[in-house]
């Protein structure tokens, strides 16, 4: 009478651990598996759609105040500060498609917005507002480009945030030598 007990519980027993065994050999089969090293290392190494959403709008911002700019009357020094920010901004612009277009990801071409511009008669006054207006939008994208390269896994990706950060603080610097 013991014995009929008993077998149930090792049949039981027997059954659960077979399961366990033929699990972990799975697991053990999927690691072994090309195919799913390759997924999830491109799962790892997946860009963020919003990241270069977000930087290229941001970018997008600048090259319209910079083209704005270009067509209104500044002085000498203004005119090159805008230059350099306007080729630095299609330089990364181009970098940015570059990533996108690796991803498969679509992103704006343009942007209609010149926020913080106002018409200004005298030359002094149209510089300060277009410097500051730049000062502006470049602190936002050295924000956005110092997100990204917290947060994404792609080594690309955060290359490129590491280099913008050091190209648009040094423009945040000429910016500021001219204001001050």
């Amino acid at each position: 009478m013991k014995i009929k007990r008993i077998i149930p519980k090792l049949l039981f027993l027997l059954a659960v651990t077979t399961g366990v065994l033929v699990s972990c050999k799975r697991e053990e089969k999927n690691m072994d598996n090309p195919i799913i090293h390759m997924i999830n290392e491109d799962i790892h190494n997946k860009v963020d759609s919003q990241f270069l959403n977000d930087i290229t709008v941001s970018g997008l911002k600048i090259l319209n105040v910079t083209q704005y700019a270009k067509e209104q009357e500044l002085s000498l020094a203004t005119q090159n500060i805008v230059s350099g920010i306007e080729a630095k901004h299609l330089n990364l612009n181009k970098r940015i498609k570059k990533i996108a277009k690796k991803n498969l990801i679509i992103l704006p071409d343009t942007i209609q917005e010149t926020e913080g511009i106002t018409e200004q008669n005298e030359t002094e006054t149209r510089d300060y507002v277009y410097l500051v207006a730049l000062e502006k939008l470049i602190k936002e994208e050295v924000e956005e480009f110092t997100m990204v390269k917290k947060n994404t896994q792609n080594e690309e990706l955060k290359q490129l945030a590491e280099n913008a950060i050091g190209e648009l603080n040094s423009k945040l610097n000429l910016i500021n030598s001219e204001l001050n």
